[in-house]
Formats: structure tokens, sequence, C-alpha cells
């Protein structure tokens, strides 16, 4: 995975390590927290005796604070707990609830003392609250303490914690031994190493020790005042070995990286003027990668790549090619198709003609000249039978003929894809697409049968919302959208006793964290016999949608392939869950989104993890970019930081906001919506313009990007489902086949 910024790496490593359990807080994810060790489990007649059950009057009118609390309303939660009686506050679960309310306030002496000594009292949750009140310590003191328990943990993030909690407490000696520690520890990142080379650095009196931590944080921080005043550091301490060009260009390296370009430039302009043994071929690789990395300045950087090309070097027939792929990334693709065709002619055995043959006839496809793009795709697949880019090329290669209008051709290519498809959708995907030219070779019987078959085999799918369009379009009866099969007699639901402290948690609010504390306690609940049902029943509690979805990978297909009934309504609840359901309903009403598209996309985007950060940076539900997801909230004037975008009501807020103009900018149209949510809506909007009378099923195959086409079938499939599970067949999505 990509290199994260530092303060998402910060904030994470800090929710890792203080709340093992708190998903709800602060969107600790399980995936996280595997380096903390299960909780010692107390008897159940302890933590009973702990935990008073709730009443009936209770369980039918949760009372304020919980509500509060179970939308991470932390200002109205804390309002509500401060009017209760006071023998109200000094009960042992009020009291975690204030502290993690105050935590999550960032009140850490409330939090504190809230959360002192009582582990006793809730022993099940002992750990959580040890490292809970451990957090607060670490900002209000006492420092020592803190650093004691963090080192403890025998993690990198624990001695990174531990070395500064440490300093904190004046303690330089033991402040050094935690970095060290930090530093040889074997599950270290790069982060963790820059984290441990700065504080090292400030504290260690060792001038040896500073030299080579210096460099280190000169050649390797991200942050570039860290590594400015390391360079400084250096230069007094080792005047006489300053940065060389190979680490100058490494340096270059790791800031393009993280996408830091204007700073990777700026290292390769040093390396120029600076000794070393970095030749001007490596100079020149640096900076045009760099440029490329910007997707921002392809035509800058296809310039580059064709001067390295000019210098010669074992790298320059690719130097040639990669200038051509810029080309294209540029949007001159006139000059790629030159680059490719030359390459082509000079070098046809090597891997860059191979990757030139298939991006010239793309060219050629991409511009509309459909034979020239048929003949192109029949050259590579004959020349290149065993290509790196044979798959992609047997299926434009299908396209292509179909739209140059050989539909008999295509018509037996797509058969063959529809046969060789890995898996069903694709398989289905195909198979509309060969029904579509039997149509036109006249064969209406065949293509009438294969739609239809299209439609039941696969109900809500993509390929199926396509196929219903096409019969609709031929005036051909139309299955229903789903199967549905009456059954007989009542489905009685598996009884659920939430084990402690799970039953606490979610009794008070903390349903993130019962979500979590759950995990390890899930025996408890598959000893009904139903067990994925049971466990989908038990997690579906708790509004959340991660482990539901990954639960939901055991429930075999059949029972989804009908319309929902009394037997299997769980099942499709557990596929298509609805966590954080308040903030999607109040977003979508009034943003004016088709009902389940927020649902749809969270899906497919995060499989509902609240906090998780892609390589590319997009984090949380809605896997929102920061740079739009503050672009959004300006143009909105909401309040928004970085670190906001792990909040579910946040992030779906700014998503929603987004999604909607997005269906503003094309016209309603769900389809390409939604490819530019995963693609930008620049580059939909140019496949457009190249695509005139196309269809929108069509088009969809003809995206250029595999992971595009494969993301828009997916929440399409997604979004059918949800509206059938919650309107019926009359909310199922109909496509318009028009592209415009």
């Amino acid at each position: 995975m990509a290199e994260r910024t530092n303060r998402t790496n910060r904030r994470r490593r800090v929710c890792a390590l203080v709340f093992p359990a708190s998903v709800a807080l602060l969107g600790c994810t399980a995936r996280e927290q595997t380096n903390h060790p299960p909780l010692a489990d107390a008897s159940a007649a302890a933590v009973s005796s702990a935990l008073p059950a709730p009443s009936d009057a209770a369980q039918a009118k949760p009372v304020g604070w919980v509500e509060a609390v179970r939308l991470e309303q932390w200002n109205d939660a804390q309002r509500s707990l401060d009017a209760l009686p006071p023998e109200e506050k000094a009960k042992p679960e009020i009291r975690y609830v204030r502290g993690r309310v105050a935590l999550a306030r960032k009140e850490y002496a409330s939090a504190r003392d809230a959360l002192e000594g009582l582990e006793s009292a809730l022993p099940l949750l002992a750990e959580s609250i040890v490292l809970a009140r451990a957090k607060a310590a670490f900002e209000v003191g006492p420092f020592d303490k803190a650093g004691n328990l963090f080192s403890a943990r025998n993690t990198p993030e624990g001695f990174f914690k531990a070395s500064l909690a440490f300093e904190k407490a004046g303690d330089m000696e033991r402040a050094r031994w935690a970095c060290d520690l930090l530093l040889k520890h074997e599950k270290r990142t790069r982060v963790d190493e820059e984290h441990g080379h700065a504080i090292r650095l400030r504290i260690d009196p060792n001038k040896d020790t500073n030299a080579r931590d210096a460099r280190w944080l000169s050649v390797y921080a991200l942050d570039e005042e860290t590594a400015q005043k390391a360079r400084e550091t250096l230069a007094k301490l080792d005047p006489s070995h300053p940065l060389s060009s190979e680490e100058y260009l490494t340096r270059a390296k790791v800031l393009t990286d993280a996408t830091r370009i204007e700073e990777a430039l700026h290292a390769v302009e040093t390396a120029v003027g600076t000794r070393g043994k970095a030749t001007p071929i490596d100079i020149c690789h640096a900076k045009a990668d760099a440029l490329f990395r910007s997707r921002a300045r392809y035509s800058e950087a296809a310039t580059t790549y064709r001067a390295c090309a000019s210098l010669g070097g074992p790298r320059a027939i690719e130097d040639s090619f990669l200038s051509g792929r810029a080309l294209l990334r540029a949007d001159k693709d006139s000059e790629a198709a030159v680059t490719f065709a030359q390459i082509l002619a000079k070098h046809p055995r090597t891997p860059w003609g191979d990757l030139s043959s298939f991006n010239l006839a793309r060219v050629h496809l991409l511009h509309g000249r459909y034979k020239e793009a048929a003949a192109g795709f029949d050259s590579y697949v004959s020349n290149f039978a065993a290509g790196s880019e044979r798959k992609e090329a047997d299926r434009f290669r299908a396209l292509s003929h179909l739209f140059a209008k050989n539909f008999k051709m295509a018509r037996t290519l797509a058969e063959h894809l529809t046969e060789d498809a890995s898996d069903p959708l694709t398989q289905s995907r195909w198979a509309t697409i060969a029904a579509y030219c039997a149509m036109q070779e006249g064969d209406r019987t065949h293509a009438v049968a294969r739609w239809s078959e299209v439609v039941r085999s696969r109900p809500l799918s993509w390929p199926a919302l396509a196929a219903r369009a096409r019969l609709l379009e031929a005036k051909a009866p139309v299955p229903p959208p789903i199967e549905v099969i009456e059954t007989k007699g009542a489905h009685e639901p598996v009884p659920i006793t939430l084990p402690p402290p799970v039953d606490m948690l979610h009794r008070v609010g903390l349903d993130g964290e019962a979500d979590f504390f759950l995990h390890d306690r899930e025996s408890n609940i598959t000893q009904s016999g139903r067990g994925v049902e049971a466990l989908c029943q038990a997690y579906g509690m708790f509004g959340r949608g991660k482990r539901l979805l990954q639960l939901a990978q055991q429930i075999p297909y059949g029972l989804l392939s009908e319309g929902p009934n009394t037997k299997t309504r769980w099942a499709w609840d557990c596929a298509y869950p609805h966590p954080f359901a308040e903030a999607v309903r109040i977003e979508e009403a009034e943003k004016g989104l088709p009902e389940g598209l927020l649902f749809a996309v969270m899906r497919q985007e995060s499989a509902f993890d609240p906090s998780v950060v892609s390589p590319a940076r997009a984090v949380g539900l809605l896997q929102l970019l920061p740079e739009t997801a503050k672009a959004v909230a300006e143009e909105a004037h909401i309040e928004h930081t970085e670190e906001m975008l792990t909040n579910p009501q946040h992030n779906i807020r700014l998503g929603a906001l987004y999604l909607k103009s997005l269906l503003a900018k094309f016209k309603g149209n769900l389809p390409l919506a939604i490819a530019a949510y995963n693609a930008g809506p620049d580059a939909v909007q140019r496949w457009v313009g190249r695509s005139k009378g196309v269809e929108i099923d069509l088009f969809v195959e003809n995206i250029p990007y595999a992971e595009t086409r494969t993301y828009v079938a997916r929440v399409m499939g997604n979004l059918a489902r949800y509206a059938y599970l919650s309107s019926g067949e009359a909310k199922v999505p109909e496509i318009a086949l028009d592209l415009e």
C-alpha cells in the first residue's frame, strides 16, 4: 500500500494503540488492531453483576444520551449525560460512556478521571479502559505511566508513543530506549522509521547517532520541513559528507511515490548540481517519472521521456514507449500513435513492440476509426498470441468489429468471451453483447431468448438491467427483475443473546465497540445451529456493515438469486446492509439522490469500513480524496478538516454532495455519474465526446479503464438490489440506452 500522509498515519497509529475496541469513536478498523491480544474473559456472573440488565422501558424508548452516542453526536451526548442524577453517573457503564465521550471531545482530564479504577468494575473492558486512560494521560499526565503502558505493547506504534511520553516526562534515557526499539522492530514501516529517527535526533546527545539520523531524515522524511532541518543539522555534524546526487534522486523517488511532485522535482534539480554518481539518464528518468505521476503534466512528461530516449542506454526503447503513453494521457493521441507506430516498425518483437501494437489499435478505437481498430486488434492477436495485453485485446477486438458493423465476427468473438469468462457477471455482460450482435444480424429469436436468460440467471445485475432495456427496445416480453417464490409457514428469527460486554456496549450506544468486541465471541452466537444467519442478526443490531459484508461471503448464492421472502430476508439484509442508515436517509432525501445510491457506492468503495484509506489516499465510507472533499466542503460552506473524513456522517454528507454534482453534470445519467465517481468527470466527458451514437451498455464495455468498467457494473447492481430491497420492483432503475 502506498505511503499515507504523516497526519493520517499519526492519527491511525494513536487509534490502533489506544482504542482497540473503539470503531465508533475514532474510526479504528479491526484490521489495524491485529497487534492487540484478546481481552482476558471474566466469568459471566462477574460481568452480569457489573452490568445491570436493561429495563423493558429502556429497550422500547432509548434515553437521549444513548441515541446521541449511537449517532456520534458527542456534544449532545455530553449535555444529556451531565443532566443525569448523581446515582446514575456513578454507575460503571455510565462512567465508561462518559470517559469515551470526553475522549471524543478531547477533554482528556475528564476522560482520565471518569475511567480511573474502572477496570475492576468492568473486567471485560479492562484492557480498553487502561489504554484509553493512557491516551488521556499522554495528553495531560502522568506521562511516565503512559510511557510504561505503551512500551509494554511491544509494537512499533507502542514504542513510538512511549518515546514521546517519556520525553514529556523528562526521562530522556527511556525515551531513547523506546526509539531504539522502534527502529529495530521487525514490523516497523517507513513512517515508523521517520518518527523514530526524528525523535532520536531531537533527544540523543551522541554526535555519530545524530549524523546518521539526520542523513536518513534528509533523504526519506516526507515532511519537507523535517527534511530541511535534518539537512541543516547534517551540515553541522558532518560537513565533509553532504548529501550526494544519488541520495537526492532517492529522495525524489520517495516524494514522487507520495505524490509530492513539486518537492520531488526540486530534489531532482538539486541533484543536477551535486557531486555523486548519478548520471544524466538517472536524472532524466527521475524528472520524467515525477512529471508523469503528477497526473497534470503529461505533456511535459512526454517531452522529458523523449529526451531520456535520446540519451540512449538500455531503457531507450522503454523511454520512447513511455513518451507515447504520456501523450495518450495528455489527450495528444495522434502524436502518441506516431510514436507507437515507430516503435512497432523498429522493434516489433520486444515487449515495447507488444505494448505499442496494442495501444496503436486502442487509439483507433478511441477516435471512432473502427475498421482500423478491428484490423489493429486482429493483427495484435495474430502477432502477439501470448502478448501482455491479450485479454484486453480480445475484448476490444470484439467491440471494434461490433462498432465497424462486422456483426457476424463480433458475435463469434463475444460468444468466445462469454465462454471464457472467469466469473458469472463478466459472462453475463458478454452474453448481452452477443445477443445485441445476433439482433443486428436479424436473429431476433436468439437475441430475445439470450437477454431474457440473462435477466433470469443474474437478476438485478448490471447486465440484467441492460438486457431489460434491450428487451423493451425490441418490444419483447420483459421478465420480472427477480423471481419471488412464496414460502409456507413462518420463519422464526434466531434467538440472539449478546454476550458480555457486547450487550452493555450496545445498550449504551457504543455500537462500534460492540461490533468489535463480538469478533472474539462469535462462538457464543453460532451455537444456535444457524450460524451465519445468527451472526448476521447479531451484527445487524449495531448499524454497521463491515462484518456483515464479510459474513455475506458465506451465504449461498441461491438465497440471493430469488426475491427476499420470509426465509431469505435475513440473507439479503446481511449481503446488502444499511449502516448509518439515518445519515444516508437524510442526505439522499436532501440531495435528491436515488434511494440506495449511497449504500451502493460505499459497498463497493469501502466495504462499509469508515476509516479505510486506499493507496491513492481516498478516505472513509465513500472513499473521498482529501482534495475532492476539501473542494466540496468549501463549495457548500461546510466545516471540514482532513481528519473528519473518517467520521461516517461527515463522509456521507460530502459524498452525497459530490454524487449530486456528478449527476447534474451528466444530466441524471446514473452509469456515467458512477463512472465519473471512479475515474473522474473529465475522463468520462472525454470518452462520451468520442462515443457519438454508442449506446450506454456498449459505452460501459468500451471504457478504457478495466477498473472503471467493473466498478460501474458492480455499483449499478448494488443499486438495483438496494432499490428492490427497500421498495420492490417499482424502484428498480431502468436504463436509458441513449448515452446523452
